[in-house]
């Protein structure tokens, strides 16, 4: 028994020492093709160097992959990508958000494009506040010549927005935006209601097209009179027109008469009235019996569209953008407090 334990103790050491030598060997081999790229970095275009960082976060050599985005940085300091590689300690992502923005220029100029953001970072008096870009409405840039505004959801907080300088994509191009020239960045949000198309399904008509009228039945004029029935006299029952009502019928059996039951009532002799349904009494065929007829209208509301313009964006798509009131002044408690922070001539 000891001496199985001796050989799988042996044998679990020589796997884990392999293994060791493997990992050692293939991480040496990465070093040495990355100093054979790096022998001729100085001579390498911009995509060739960004190809080559992936390629180091790959084989997970950090320390390399920094020394290029640092020799990238030098050569474009505003590139999107050098974003993207780079591991940020404040992001919980390394790959950023591809929003779609409304930019404000302090020109009185505008800008529509998509923009790739990977954080909101705002620096207040008690910290520094990281937002997702999807979780902003807009940000207001030197309001009233003070502090810039971060307007979301649930809260609006002011402070200084760090956002440097990025690129915008629009239909012309791409375009280099830099946020000292910015007045407001609206993040244009898709509309929960419509989802982004406009129109939503029309409450009144369910989305049919056509409403239901009910009025009062011009036949019976809503008296729900009920009548015999003529078919049956007030039974509902209905001779067997195969058997006679006796329930049998006769069959020839070769040379033979053989009685059998009948298929068609069951041997019953009668069948329940159609008309009247078996109940004896017969309703109006306009409302049925409940005095109120119905016919199908046109939907006043979608005029038989289905959809109707969404209101809580205003058809734009988009969620609308709050009301900014900035800065907020908290109200006295009481009319004494009132008293106290008026000033006295």
């Amino acid at each position: 028994m000891k001496m199985r334990r001796r050989l799988i103790f042996a044998l679990m050491s020589s796997l884990t020492l392999l293994g060791t030598s493997v990992a050692l060997s293939a991480a040496g081999e990465a070093e040495t093709e990355y100093d054979r790229r790096a022998a001729t970095i100085r001579k390498l275009e911009l995509d060739e160097l960004i190809e080559l960082v992936g390629w180091c976060q790959k084989k997970e050599l950090e320390r390399q992959a920094r020394t290029v985005l640092a020799h990238i940085k030098e050569l474009d300091p505003n590139n999107l990508e050098v974003a993207t590689l780079e591991k940020d300690p404040y992001s919980t992502s390394t790959r950023p958000y591809l929003v779609d923005t409304d930019l404000h220029l302090i020109d009185g100029g505008r800008l529509r494009g998509k923009v790739r953001l990977r954080h909101v970072r705002l620096k207040t008096p008690y910290g520094t506040l990281i937002f997702p870009p999807r979780s902003v409405n807009v940000i207001i840039f030197n309001m009233n010549g003070g502090e810039d505004v971060v307007v979301t959801n649930k809260f609006t907080m002011g402070g200084n927005v760090d956002l440097g300088s990025f690129v915008a994509s629009t239909k012309l191009g791409s375009v280099k935006v830099d946020t000292n020239k910015l007045s407001r960045l609206r993040v244009m949000r898709q509309c929960p209601q419509c989802k982004g198309k406009n129109r939503i399904t029309c409450r009144r008509c369910r989305g049919r097209g056509q409403v239901t009228r009910k009025f009062v039945c011009p036949v019976c004029r809503g008296e729900n009179v009920r009548k015999r029935c003529p078919n049956c006299v007030g039974t509902g029952r209905i001779v067997c027109r195969r058997c006679g009502g006796r329930g049998t019928w006769w069959s020839n059996l070769g040379t033979f008469l053989v009685q059998e039951r009948c298929t068609y009532c069951y041997g019953r002799g009668w069948l329940r009235c159609r008309p009247c349904k078996g109940r004896g009494l017969t309703f109006c065929p306009r409302c049925n019996g409940t005095g109120k007829a119905t016919e199908l209208l046109e939907c006043p509301e979608c005029k038989k569209a289905k959809t109707v313009p969404c209101i809580a964006c205003n058809s734009t798509g988009y969620m609308p953008v709050p009301k900014v009131v900035w800065p907020i002044r908290p109200r006295p408690a009481n009319a004494e407090s009132a008293a106290d922070t008026t000033e006295t001539p």
